[in-house]
């Protein structure tokens, strides 16, 4: 099997000593966008007065209107984060929630995200609502969920556009029409969506919403995006409060102090860097990957691979024969990784543990059978 644009898996340095199929936990930067990277941090350390009065922050605000062209956000509605993390720490501390305000949120939400509405909503006597979504729901099953659970008390949804530990679209649009019909706050959590889908934010009209940009899109980590919809901006406040304070957001959001900016700096050259093959095509080509590892592992376990879900994503889930929670995920994908040389996710939802297969343009067919191959013998400790 011949992958289109395999000959692009030159331009990343990755370790050889692994096999890298676990693109979508923390992406992995092409050498031309650390050669970027490091040309802002020469500049940076070689005159850093220069570099923090007079150089950065013009050079922020163009990168970030570059971003914010590519993702449909407007001139104005994003601002930088490190990471979705930051974002929805930055929204809630933002966006406060009241004594007896009800905020709902699904079981198949990122735990970093899920922990912060939990103490947000602690602090504010507030409380979480988690709506339970099967694996097989389909997007009806959840609207009528969410709308099930919307009460008089209810301020806010938090929902992801794609999940991490199930690799599924969610009805986004629906759900924000929803919550907008509904008067309720809708918070997006997009950490995979750049250099994936083509959200169109301005377009989809959320409250806000978030995403990373060192995974698909492949710029150095501690790069993300927040956006903040036209009528809370006014009120926005970031969470660290900086000189550039009175200027509000998006600018306000700028500032960090006296911190390396150079990840938010190079995400234009990301952009530029598959824009030269094609967005549309990359977007293919790593689907067709993902779909590919999807098949032969899910062959080589027995299942039956015609029945496993290809939501058309650079992700895809294989169950596994085993349950365990987040700490067994961790150890199985320690073992597979230092026992067989392969980077892999492993994932738990529901008591299950699943295999999350990526693709990206390094990925080579054979990448994908040493998996299978490593997940039998795994299989039969």
């Amino acid at each position: 099997m011949i992958f289109d644009l395999e000959d692009v898996a030159s331009a990343w340095e990755l370790d050889p000593e692994f096999i890298h199929l676990n693109h979508g936990s923390f992406g992995a930067v092409p050498t031309v966008v650390l050669a970027e990277q490091h040309t802002w941090q020469k500049r940076m350390h070689t005159n850093p007065s220069a570099y923090f009065r007079r150089d950065v922050f013009p050079a922020i605000a163009d990168a970030r209107r570059a971003v914010s062209q590519f993702l449909g956000a407007g001139d104005d509605g994003l601002g930088f984060v490190r990471n979705s993390t930051e974002a929805i720490n930055t929204v809630l501390s933002s966006h406060r929630l009241q004594p007896g305000d009800e905020i709902l949120i699904f079981d198949q939400e990122y735990q970093a995200v899920t922990m912060a509405v939990g103490r947000a909503a602690r602090l504010a006597g507030a409380q979480v609502i988690e709506i339970a979504v099967s694996l097989h729901e389909s997007d009806v099953q959840i609207l009528e969920q969410v709308r099930s659970r919307i009460t008089s008390r209810t301020r806010m949804l938090v929902f992801d556009h794609i999940t991490s530990a199930t690799a599924r679209i969610m009805p986004v649009a629906q759900l924000v029409n929803l919550c907008r019909e509904q008067s309720i706050v809708s918070v997006v959590d997009a950490s995979h969506v750049p250099g994936v889908l083509d959200p169109r934010i301005s377009e989809l009209k959320p409250d806000y919403w978030f995403g990373n940009l060192h995974k698909w899109l492949c710029a150095p980590v501690a790069a993300g995006v927040l956006y903040v919809a036209p009528e809370h901006r006014e009120s926005f406040q970031p969470l660290i409060t900086s000189w550039f304070d009175a200027l509000g957001f998006p600018t306000a959001q700028d500032m960090l102090g006296t911190v390396d900016y150079s990840a938010w700096l190079c995400a234009p050259r990301a952009i530029e860097f598959f824009g030269e093959f094609g967005f549309d095509r990359v977007r293919a080509a790593n689907n067709a990957r993902a779909v590919y590892g999807q098949q032969v592992v899910a062959q080589a376990l027995g299942l039956d691979a015609d029945a496993l879900r290809d939501y058309g994503l650079p992700m895809t889930l294989v169950p596994l024969e085993r349950t365990g929670d987040h700490e067994a995920a961790g150890a199985m994908s320690a073992h597979i990784a230092l026992t067989h040389g392969i980077e892999a996710a492993i994932t738990d939802f529901g008591g299950q543990l699943f295999i999350r297969i990526s693709g990206q343009l390094y990925n080579r067919a054979e990448d994908y059978h040493a998996l299978a191959a490593a997940l039998v013998r795994t299989r039969e400790l």
